[in-house]
């Protein structure tokens, strides 16, 4: 808290007036009530930028509350999956969370303690088991030690012009034309014009259907809010992503992806800028200790005979630790996603993580570029939740005021 009050003084900090939306430099506020508010945003907006800094230092075995909401189905899978887990802590969890909800709704849970559910299990167990067995003889020879890039697209879809334009005609048309039909012509279109010109990659009266057919989504009163229409759920983008378990924890999150993780390692640990600054001598080498104690506590696990221990190895990691994970998405996810993780609140190690992640995509797809519009591009935006906690503060003072 030290080292960020001095990077980032209280003096220095340009506010939002919440009732006006204007800029204000805190030295330019006279009002005593309002100083005050900005004072106690500050201060909660130090701590919490202080806490993004530090989260690094936590091990995966932090305990954490977890509320979850289901469908029927979705408990049912979500047992049978925890009950063929091969932790011995998740499978136990899952016992107890079946007794529980078979307490409230027996109805949904009939398949789970029945040949049904134990044919799921197995099947499961047998698929992590056949997995394991056949990609380990492969290892060695697809290793790369020296892939260290940590944001990088894999995968994308060539006839994104195509489908987009495509779905935009079918859905948008009221002559019953067949979706077969519509692609036909595309494609034909596509053909002519890169015949024409061989640098092209995608067919420009295509692409300009796509923009054309959509308002600009950075016209004023527009934000992230305003989503793009589901044509854009016919294009995806991949992106595997080498970064601390803090980012893959907060990333992993995001609804309508697909998001898969490697081995939890503790080989690599991801070292803040911050913590190379002048006043974080003591902090940066307390990290690297525990980043040491954590690698050589792993690989003793590893190392055992044991599958047990084996597995328990992925408990051993901090925060801080690299791990590898890929996203696929629909470019309409990606657009909501990528606005969404990008705002100035947000955590700057996955800030930073999306910004990579979209100039990838936009060099595949150069014709959407303005259609991420509230991708907050600033790499260091300070106290990110400055201006929500000023929103917050002046909610709270109104709040004592009519109590009052």
């Amino acid at each position: 808290q030290r080292y960020f009050r001095k990077k980032y003084p209280l003096k220095n900090q340009v506010l939002i007036n919440p009732l006006t939306g204007g800029e204000v430099a805190f030295n330019k506020i006279k009002n005593h009530e309002e100083k005050e508010i900005a004072k106690a945003a500050y201060e909660r907006a130090l701590k919490a930028r202080s806490f993004d800094s530090i989260r690094l230092f936590l091990p995966l075995t932090m305990v954490s509350n977890l509320g979850a909401h289901f469908s029927g189905q979705a408990v049912e899978n979500m047992l049978n999956k925890m009950l063929s887990s091969a932790f011995s802590e998740v499978r136990l969890i899952g016992e107890m969370a079946y007794e529980e909800l078979f307490k409230v709704s027996p109805n949904f849970l009939q398949h789970i303690d029945h040949k049904y559910g134990e044919i799921q299990r197995e099947y499961k167990r047998k698929l992590r088991d056949r997995q394991l067995h056949e990609v380990n003889s492969y290892l060695e020879e697809i290793r790369n030690k020296a892939s260290r890039v940590n944001v990088r697209l894999i995968d994308f879809d060539p006839d994104a012009d195509v489908k987009l334009a495509s779905q935009i005609i079918f859905t948008s048309v009221k002559s019953g034309l067949s979706k077969e039909d519509i692609v036909r012509w595309a494609r034909k279109v596509k053909e002519k014009e890169l015949k024409e010109n061989r640098k092209l990659l995608f067919s420009p009266k295509l692409t300009s259907i796509v923009i054309n057919s959509l308002p600009e989504r950075s016209a004023p009163g527009l934000n992230r809010r305003h989503k793009l229409p589901r044509a854009f759920e016919h294009v995806y983008a991949e992106i595997e992503f080498s970064e601390d378990y803090g980012v893959y924890k907060d990333l992993q999150r995001n609804r309508l992806s697909s998001t898969e993780r490697g081995f939890y390692l503790a080989e690599a640990v991801k070292i803040p800028e911050e913590y190379k600054d002048e006043g974080m001598k003591k902090v940066l080498n307390s990290y690297l200790k525990l980043f040491e104690m954590t690698k050589s506590l792993q690989k003793k696990l590893l190392k055992s005979d044991n599958p047990e221990l084996q597995n328990c190895a992925e408990y051993i990691m901090l925060h801080g630790n690299l791990v590898r994970f890929n996203v696929k998405a629909n470019l309409r996810q990606w657009v909501f996603f990528s606005e969404l993780r990008t705002i100035e609140g947000g955590h700057p190690s996955y800030r930073i993580a999306l910004q990579k992640a979209v100039k990838l995509i936009l060099e595949k797809y150069p014709f959407v570029k303005t259609l991420f519009p509230h991708v907050t591009w600033a790499e260091d935006v300070g106290f990110g939740r400055l201006r929500a906690e000023i929103k917050t503060q002046e909610k709270l003072s109104k709040i004592v005021d009519t109590r009052t």
